[in-house]
């Protein structure tokens, strides 16, 4: 019995392995430096965010100026970082 779950356990373990190493932390300071992490998001590879690698986990919104991302960004309890060909980028506020 003790065997058995002890399988069972590293399935689930192992099955999860992709998103736990996609909310991993890897410093990075352009994006190219994230060439390792694979992303299981649809939106995109990984991207070097405030010097850290991450996965776009939701579309990114299509701005025109920096005010089209400041309510976008407000409504995920971010600050606006930049509007960067077409894409609103925001930031995490420090704790």
């Amino acid at each position: 019995m003790e065997k058995s779950t002890l399988i069972f356990i590293a399935i689930i373990l192992f099955s999860t392995c992709t998103p736990i190493l996609a909310r991993s932390y890897m410093p990075c300071k352009k994006n190219e430096d994230c060439f390792k992490l694979k992303c299981p998001a649809p939106y995109g590879g990984p991207q070097c965010i405030v010097l850290g690698c991450q996965c776009p986990l939701t579309k990114p919104l299509i701005c025109k100026d920096l005010d089209d991302c400041t309510e976008y960004c407000r409504s995920r309890g971010q600050d606006v970082d930049n509007c960067s060909e077409g894409f609103c980028y925001c930031l995490i506020p420090p704790m």
